[in-house]
C-alpha cells in the first residue's frame, strides 16, 4: 500500500525509488546513469566481501546463488577503480576458500 493507503502501482514505486535515491544523494554510475536498486544490492555484496564475509554468507543474505554473487561482485569491483584490485583479490581468495570447503 502507498503512503495514501492505495494499492502500489509499478509507476508509483518507480517514482518513489527515484525520489528516495535523490534524497539520499546516491551518486550516478560512471556512465552517468542513475543507480538502481539492483546496483545497491551489488554494492552491498561488494562491501560485505570487504568485511570478510564468505561468498556463501553474502549469497544467503542477499538471496542469490554463490556463482551469481561472484559474477555481481566481479562486475561491481570493476566499476569502482579505487577498490577494484583489493576487492578482486578478496574475491579470488573467497572463491578459493569456497572451493576448498567443497572437498
Amino acid at each position: 500500500m502507498s503512503e495514501l493507503g492505495r494499492p502500489l502501482s509499478a509507476r508509483w514505486a518507480s517514482n518513489q525509488i527515484t525520489k528516495w535515491r535523490r534524497e539520499a544523494q546516491i551518486p550516478s554510475s560512471i556512465d552517468g546513469r542513475e543507480n538502481t536498486l539492483f546496483d545497491t544490492r551489488g554494492t552491498a555484496a561488494t562491501r560485505l566481501l570487504n568485511t570478510d564475509l564468505s561468498l556463501r554468507q553474502i549469497a544467503v543474505l542477499i538471496g542469490w546463488f554463490v556463482p551469481y554473487a561472484v559474477q555481481v561482485i566481479e562486475h561491481y569491483a570493476q566499476l569502482s577503480s579505487n577498490e577494484s584490485d583489493a576487492v578482486l583479490r578478496k574475491l579470488n581468495r573467497a572463491k578459493s576458500l569456497a572451493q576448498d570447503t567443497k572437498m
